[in-house]
Order: structure tokens, then C-alpha cells, then sequence
């Protein structure tokens, strides 16, 4: 598999993960139960996410210089979303948007400072000051990055050790968090919510890795943990997935990872969903549901409707993608080698 096809694949996957997830938000329209499962594309994002990872390990200094690399990907987006965002409920009051969020720019200066440190700052406040520090962030879909956070510095701590030795390493860290899940030891704050959806960025990372021996290690480790977790959290209303659909979501997983040809034949525009699909998840729910709930107010829910207000969002992606990630990104990266 060429670069070029790699990269195709993990495109269309990304395509078919954000759409799935925002028909999964903008259901109530005829035939929206279709989409009734769309959340676990948030599993399918964790996989990618393993995948390119292993990549960007391989090619990375050290810890600082991968982290570094995570924080340049994610933040600038991050940051004018947010800002959309907060400028959406300051104007939203009028259009039914400001009851949506409780959000200010002291959180948004609270979540760019704690989140992309796993919430290292705020406890270094409270331990300092007696004091709680709480914040809001924009849009509930935000959950996810705290997760990916959470992984980068597990990934990094990870490359302290010898890279010879990294299925150790990573099969130990998997048996842990599983572990932890299983009971519920949250007095590590720092990793345990990244605990639950650990299996997954493993199994991302066991399909990058070029000895077969080492794939199956993980992968088959990281298929047990599922089970192990899931079946430990089975009467946790709280825990939205299952086993069968994870395991169908990690199938799609594979099959978009070894059939790279199969998915060039779609057209390009699948592609560039793909690849402005993380500003596109960013901005995607609260505001594309009020945007529907608006459109709506006026005529009877319609798929038409979804597709045009995922048309506007996709278009508000492609602006920042073009014009604030590339360019931040091709500037920042251009000063770290």
C-alpha cells in the first residue's frame, strides 16, 4: 500500500465517520432511526486516530516533538470554533442558540489552557489555591478530545521507554486501563476516562504496525478488553456501546484499512469531507441542531433539510481547513523540524 492510498483510506473512513455521527445527531426526520447507531463512529475516530498515531511516533524525535505535532493539529481549529461558537450565543438569543451553551471566554480560556494538559493546570491550581477551577466547553461533541488528550500523553510517556520493546509496553498500558475500568479506579483521574476507549486507539495502532505477530497481540488484546470492559459496565446506563456493534465498527475499520483501491473510485468529495472532518466534528452538533430546529420551525423535519444544513457545515469546515489549519499548521511545523 502506497503513502497515497494510506492516506485515501483513513480520509473515507474519517468521511464515513463524521456523517454517520452527524445523522446521528440530526435524527428527528422521516427515516432518521436508520442512523440510530451513528455514535459509534466516535469508536471508528479513536481507531483512525491509533493509526495515524503509530505514524507520527515513528517520525517524531522524542515525546515534545510528538506532542507538539498533536497540539499544532488540534488546537487551531480548536480555538476558532470555539470562538465561533461563543460568537453564535452572544447573537443567539434571537434565534434560539444562546439557551444551548453556558459558555464565556474565561472557559474558553479555561479548556485551551487544561485541555490539551489533561487537566494538569486545574489541578495544580486547586492544590495551590484550595480553590476549584470549572469551565464549560462550546459543544458536548467536545467530550471526545479529552479522550485523544489523554491518549496523546499516555503515547508519549510510552516513548520514554525503549521502542524495541513497545508491544510491552502497550499490552501492559492496555491490561492496566482495562483494569481500571473493571473497577472503577478513577483516583488516576489524569488516564481513566481514556480507559474505557483505550482498545480501540489499539487496535488503530496494531494496524499500522508492519509485523504481523505484534498486529495480532493487540488486536486480540484489545478485542478482550472490549468484551472484558463492556461486559463489566453492562448495567451502566451511562455506557452507550456494546459488543457486536464495536466489533462491526472495527470490521469497517479493517476492510477501509485493506482495500485502499476499492475506496479511490468514490470521487474526491468524499475525500475532502474526510479530510475537514475535524473542524466539521467540532462545529457539528449543537449549532447544525439549532440550525435544523430553525429550518424546521418553518415546514415538517426532512432529510432534505439534514443534508443542507450538513451541506452549510461542511462548507464552514472547508474555510477553516483552508484558510486557518493549513496555513498554522504548514507555518508552525515549518519552525519544530
Amino acid at each position: 500500500m502506497t503513502n497515497d492510498q494510506r492516506l485515501r483510506n483513513i480520509d473515507f473512513l474519517r468521511a464515513f465517520s463524521i456523517l454517520i455521527v452527524m445523522f446521528y445527531h440530526f435524527r428527528p426526520f422521516e427515516g432518521g432511526e436508520l442512523f440510530r447507531y451513528g455514535h459509534y463512529g466516535v469508536l471508528l475516530f479513536f481507531m483512525i486516530s491509533g493509526y495515524c498515531i503509530q505514524y507520527s511516533i515513528e517520525s517524531s524525535s522524542g515525546p515534545l516533538q510528538f506532542l507538539i505535532k498533536r497540539w499544532v493539529r488540534l488546537l487551531p481549529a480548536l480555538l476558532v470554533v470555539s470562538l465561533v461558537i461563543f460568537f453564535l450565543k452572544s447573537m443567539g438569543s434571537s434565534y434560539n442558540l444562546k439557551d444551548h451553551y453556558q459558555f464565556s471566554l474565561s472557559d474558553l480560556f479555561g479548556m485551551i489552557l487544561n485541555l490539551p494538559f489533561i487537566e494538569i493546570p486545574r489541578l495544580v491550581y486547586f492544590f495551590v489555591t484550595g480553590q476549584s477551577w470549572s469551565y464549560a466547553v462550546p459543544d458536548s461533541a467536545f467530550w471526545s478530545l479529552f479522550i485523544e488528550f489523554q491518549f496523546y500523553f499516555i503515547q508519549a510517556l510510552l516513548m520514554l521507554f525503549p521502542r524495541r520493546r513497545a508491544i510491552i509496553w502497550q499490552t501492559i498500558t492496555l491490561i492496566i486501563l482495562t483494569l481500571m475500568q473493571i473497577y472503577q479506579i478513577r483516583r488516576f483521574n489524569l488516564i481513566y476516562d481514556v480507559g474505557y476507549f483505550y482498545p480501540y486507539f489499539i487496535i488503530g495502532i496494531a494496524s499500522a504496525l508492519k509485523k504481523s505477530n505484534e498486529k495480532w497481540i493487540l488486536i486480540l488484546g484489545s478485542i478482550s478488553s472490549i468484551a472484558v470492559i463492556l461486559y463489566a459496565n453492562i448495567f451502566n446506563d451511562s455506557i452507550p456501546f456494546y459488543f457486536g456493534p464495536s466489533i462491526f465498527v472495527c470490521l469497517l475499520f479493517f476492510l477501509g484499512i485493506k482495500f485502499a483501491q476499492f475506496f479511490s473510485q468514490w470521487g474526491g468529495w468524499l475525500q475532502t469531507v474526510g479530510i475537514v472532518s475535524y473542524p466539521l466534528y467540532l462545529i457539528h452538533q449543537h449549532i447544525g441542531q439549532k440550525f435544523l430546529n430553525f429550518l424546521n420551525h418553518y415546514s415538517n423535519p426532512s432529510v432534505f433539510k439534514v443534508l443542507f444544513v450538513v451541506f452549510v457545515l461542511f462548507c464552514f469546515a472547508w474555510l477553516v481547513n483552508r484558510y486557518i489549519e493549513n496555513p498554522i499548521q504548514k507555518w508552525i511545523k515549518g519552525r519544530i523540524r
